[in-house]
């Protein structure tokens, strides 16, 4: 999550803890005399606020400090980064009604011309996604229950765009319990969803490789609202 701070601002409060922290250190102590003194005070400063850091920022729980302050403060969503945890639900929209009308139509004699497809729904299904963000890491556990599909992210980042909204991308790879003849077993996939913090919720794209040598690959949209600032799988 520490990636949504600009490198600049990131420094500075790295140096304002490390100040903070060597100055309660220099106050306590006896005020260094020589270089080796100053070393010391140094390089307890420097484990202190990492070791502070490490206390505040890594939990992910519902009552971890940084959480506590996030809800108490809600503008810290947005001065610094948002507070991403908890469970989350919604629908997908999959385009794969469209991409099977055409496959049928292929395999029929004298198709008509896949014009037909702009008529046919994008097929929806529920989804729950369960999230796990602290400064230091971002985890995204999905359920799709409608095909008995779970997913795990690979790799996430939280960007903070030019129109000061946030974006998480993240690479997921989904295993499908109730597979067909036109689907897979494990396949990977990609999405862009946009944070809105007046809701909670998370909108945007996804797109997966299923079947792509088939050319039966899959895009849709994703569309959640936060139920629950806690997490069934991610403790």
């Amino acid at each position: 999550m520490y990636a949504t701070l600009p490198l600049a601002r990131l420094i500075k409060m790295l140096l304002w803890a490390f100040a903070l922290v060597a100055g309660v250190i220099w106050f306590i102590k006896d005020q260094p005399a020589t270089a080796g003194d100053i070393f010391k005070v140094v390089s307890l400063a420097v484990t202190l606020t990492g070791v502070l850091l490490l206390l505040i920022f890594a939990p992910t729980g519902r009552f971890s400090v940084w959480r506590f302050l996030w809800r108490r403060l809600p503008a810290l969503n947005d001065l610094i980064f948002p507070d991403l945890n908890g469970t989350w639900e919604g629908t997908q929209e999959s385009n794969w009604s469209k991409v099977d009308a055409m496959r049928k139509a292929a395999c029929q004699k004298g198709a008509a011309a896949a014009d037909f497809v702009d008529a046919v729904d994008l097929l929806q299904l529920p989804i729950t996604l369960e999230i796990k963000a602290s400064l230091f890491e971002l985890h995204i556990y999905a359920i799709l229950p409608t095909t008995d599909s779970t997913s795990v992210s690979a790799a996430g980042r939280l960007i903070k765009a030019q129109d000061g909204r946030y974006i998480l991308y993240y690479v997921f790879t989904q295993e499908t319990g109730l597979i067909s003849s036109t689907d897979e077993s494990v396949h990977d996939g990609a999405a862009r969803l946009v944070y809105y913090s007046s809701q909670p919720e998370l909108s945007g794209t996804y797109w997966t490789k299923r079947m792509w040598q088939a050319g039966l690959n899959t895009a849709g949209r994703l569309k959640v609202a936060r139920v629950d600032l806690d997490r069934r799988r991610f403790r």
